[in-house]
C-alpha cells in the first residue's frame, strides 16, 4: 500500500468562503503586537482571543470561517481603561468564560499603582486587585472602564512592595448566564508575614454582585488548585498548616452555587513529596485531583498520582490514591488533563522511555486505566516532544497538540485519537504550525480545533490556526460558491515543507482552471522517477499532498537531493527538495 495521501482541498463543500490558512508557515493573525494570549469558543464555532500589548488587554473574534470580526485592523479591542497610565495588567493569571450570547467573561488581576518610595531605596508601590470584565457580541465592554472590582482589599502595611495581592485562581459559569470568581488574598505585615485566605465571588448577567463586597472568605488559607463545576459549584484545594509553616496538607472544600460551604476534606495523599497538581470534574458532583510525586529516598521514582472525591466528600481509592502510569525513573511532569465523555479523564505527561515522548492514559470514574497500563504515545514518530495540550472534541474524540523537534527545529504538531486511544489522522501526525510552541486549542464546534500561538520578535502577535475533523489543516471552499477572486490566477507549484525533511513533507500546487489532467512526481537527481504523487483529474483550486519519503515500493528513499514535477497540460513546474536520514 502507498503510503503517501492526497487532500484535495478544493473538492470539499463548506458554505462559504474559508479564511484560515492551509500552510503551517502562515498562520491567521489575529492580533498584532500582542504575545501573551488565551482563546475562548465563542459558540458558534469560532474563538474569541485575548492578547496582552503594552502591559493591557486586547481582544479579537473571528468567526467560524476565519474572517476578523471585532478589530480588522489586528490591533483588538481595549478591555479595560485604566485609572493611570502607570497601572498595569498581570498577563498571567487570567481566565475567559463563554458568556452563550457571543461574548466573553473575563477574569483578570490589576496593578492599581498607589506611590513611589526613594527612601531609603527606590520602590513602587501598587495594590493588586481583581476584576471582572464583560464583552458582549460586539465586543463592547459592558461593565464599564474597568469591569467590576472582585477584590480591593485594602493591606494593613503601607509600605511593603505589594500593599495586598489578590490572584484569580478560577472563573466558570453560575448555570444562570452569569460566573463565578475564585481568588486568593494575601495581605503582609511589617515582618513580610502573609495572611488572608480564598475568596469566591458570584456576579449575574447584568453586572449585580450577588455575595458580600470584596467577596466570600471560604477558608483563611490559600487555594492551590480551583474549579468551578459545570453546575456552578466551587472545589478549592488549599495548604493548611501550622504558623511555621510546617506539617502542611491538602484540604478540599465544596462550594455550592448558592456560596454554601457543603464539606471540607483532608486530602489523604501528603504533600512532602509532591509536585505541582490539578483538579478536574467528574461530571457526576465531585472532583479528581492529580499530583506529579517523587521518592523522598529515591527521586529517579516518579509518577502521576490520582485520587477521587465523589459529591459528598467521600474519597474513593483510598490513601495513596491510583497510579496513572508504573513507568518508573521514565516520567517527566504532567503536561494537560481533561475530562472526557461523561465521567472519565484523560492526561498526559513527558517520558523518557523511548527517547523523550509525550504518553496518554485515560482513567474511569472507578480508577480504571483504560488504555495500555503505562499509557499510549502520543507519536511514534520524531523526538524530543512536549508541551502537549488536548481537546475532547465530538464523537467521544480527543485532539493533541505538541511541540516536537522531529526535523532538528521545534515545531507542532497535531494527532486525533478515539476513545480506545487510536490515532485517527491517518497514523501521520499533522504539521499544524512552524512556530517554536503549541498554544492553546479549542472546539471548532464540527470536530476540529482552532489552535492558538504567540509570536515574539518583529512579528510579535497571536497567530491562529484551524484544524478540521479529518486533519486537514485550514478551512476549504466549494466551487459552487467560489468567489472568483478566490481562485488562483496562475498554475503555481510552492516549495515544500518542511524542507529537508526527515520522515513527511507537504507539497501545496494551485490551478487557476480545471478541471485537468494532473501528474505530481518526484525523482532523482538522475532523472529516475521514483514515485508518482497525483495521477488522476482535478478540479481548479488549492491542493496538497503529503510524502513520507518513500518510493513506488512504499521503502524508504535514500538521503539526497531530490525534484518534484507538476505536470498539467503543457504547463511544467519543477522544485527541488532535500530528505534527511
Amino acid at each position: 500500500m502507498k503510503r503517501f495521501l492526497i487532500l484535495l482541498a478544493a473538492m470539499i463543500p463548506c458554505f462559504t468562503q474559508a479564511q484560515w490558512s492551509h500552510s503551517p508557515d502562515t498562520a491567521k493573525a489575529a492580533l498584532l503586537g500582542s504575545f501573551f494570549n488565551s482563546i475562548v469558543a465563542d459558540g458558534d464555532g469560532g474563538a474569541i482571543i485575548l492578547g496582552r500589548k503594552n502591559s493591557l488587554y486586547t481582544a479579537q473574534k473571528v468567526n467560524k470561517d476565519g474572517y476578523i470580526v471585532w478589530d480588522p485592523t489586528l490591533q483588538g479591542l481595549t478591555v479595560i481603561i485604566p485609572d493611570s497610565a502607570n497601572d498595569v495588567t498581570i498577563g498571567r493569571d487570567t481566565y475567559l468564560w463563554p458568556d452563550g450570547k457571543g461574548g466573553v467573561y473575563i477574569g483578570y488581576d490589576y496593578y492599581d499603582f498607589l506611590r513611589i518610595l526613594t527612601d531609603p531605596e527606590y520602590v513602587v508601590i501598587y495594590d493588586l486587585d481583581t476584576y471582572v470584565q464583560h464583552l458582549d457580541e460586539g465586543g463592547r465592554r459592558i461593565w464599564g472602564n474597568k469591569g467590576i472590582p472582585l477584590s480591593t482589599l485594602k493591606g494593613t502595611n503601607p509600605n511593603y512592595y505589594n500593599v495586598a495581592a489578590s490572584q484569580i485562581m478560577a472563573l466558570g459559569g453560575d448555570g444562570h448566564g452569569g460566573i463565578v470568581a475564585v481568588w486568593n488574598f494575601s495581605d503582609y505585615d511589617s515582618l513580610g508575614n502573609v495572611s488572608g485566605g480564598t475568596y469566591i465571588q458570584r456576579v449575574d448577567a447584568s453586572g449585580s454582585v450577588l455575595w458580600e463586597e470584596n467577596g466570600r472568605r471560604v477558608s483563611a488559607f490559600g487555594s492551590v488548585q480551583a474549579l468551578v463545576d459545570e453546575q456552578g459549584s466551587v472545589f478549592v484545594v488549599t495548604l493548611q498548616g501550622n504558623s511555621s509553616g510546617t506539617d502542611l496538607r491538602r484540604h478540599i472544600l465544596k462550594i455550592n452555587v448558592a456560596g454554601q460551604l457543603l464539606w471540607e476534606r483532608p486530602v489523604s495523599i501528603s504533600i512532602d513529596n509532591l509536585i505541582g497538581g490539578k483538579i478536574l470534574s467528574d461530571g457526576l458532583g465531585g472532583v479528581y485531583i492529580l499530583s506529579y510525586a517523587y521518592d523522598q529516598i529515591d527521586p529517579e521514582k516518579k509518577g502521576i498520582i490520582a485520587t477521587r472525591f465523589d459529591k459528598d466528600g467521600n474519597e474513593l481509592w483510598g490513601e495513596r490514591g491510583i497510579v496513572i502510569c508504573d513507568s518508573i525513573g521514565s516520567q517527566g511532569f504532567m503536561e494537560s488533563a481533561i475530562k472526557f465523555k461523561d465521567s472519565d479523564f484523560i492526561v498526559s505527561w513527558t517520558d523518557a522511555r523511548k527517547r523523550r515522548n509525550v504518553y496518554l492514559q485515560r482513567v474511569d470514574c472507578n480508577g480504571a486505566l483504560l488504555w495500555n497500563e503505562r499509557g499510549i504515545p502520543v507519536s511514534s514518530v520524531g523526538s524530543f516532544k512536549m508541551h502537549c495540550r488536548l481537546l475532547e472534541t465530538s464523537g467521544n474524540e480527543i485532539i493533541a497538540i505538541f511541540h516536537d523537534r522531529r526535523d532538528s527545529i521545534g515545531i507542532t504538531y497535531a494527532q486525533k485519537f478515539n476513545e480506545n486511544g487510536e490515532a485517527q489522522w491517518r497514523n501521520i501526525d499533522v504539521l499544524v504550525s512552524t512556530r517554536i510552541y503549541p498554544g492553546k486549542l479549542i472546539s471548532d464546534g464540527r470536530g476540529g480545533a482552532i489552535i492558538s500561538s504567540g509570536q515574539a520578535g518583529p512579528d510579535r502577535g497571536v497567530y491562529i490556526y484551524r484544524v478540521d475533523k479529518d486533519g486537514n489543516l485550514g478551512g476549504v471552499v466549494s466551487v459552487k460558491h467560489r468567489k472568483e477572486d478566490d481562485v488562483p490566477k496562475r498554475f503555481d507549484l510552492y516549495q515544500n515543507h518542511p524542507n529537508p525533511f526527515i520522515r513527511e513533507t507537504v507539497i501545496r500546487y494551485s490551478l487557476p482552471s480545471g478541471p485537468h489532467y494532473v501528474q505530481l512526481k518526484v525523482y532523482n537527481i538522475h532523472g529516475e522517477e521514483v514515485v508518482t504523487l497525483v495521477n488522476e483529474i482535478q478540479a481548479k483550486g488549492n491542493h496538497v499532498v503529503r510524502w513520507s519519503g518513500v518510493n513506488h515500493d512504499g521503502m524508504p528513499v535514500a538521503a539526497g537531493v531530490y525534484f518534484y514535477k507538476l505536470q498539467v497540460g503543457q504547463v511544467h513546474l519543477v522544485k527541488k527538495l532535500v530528505v534527511m536520514r
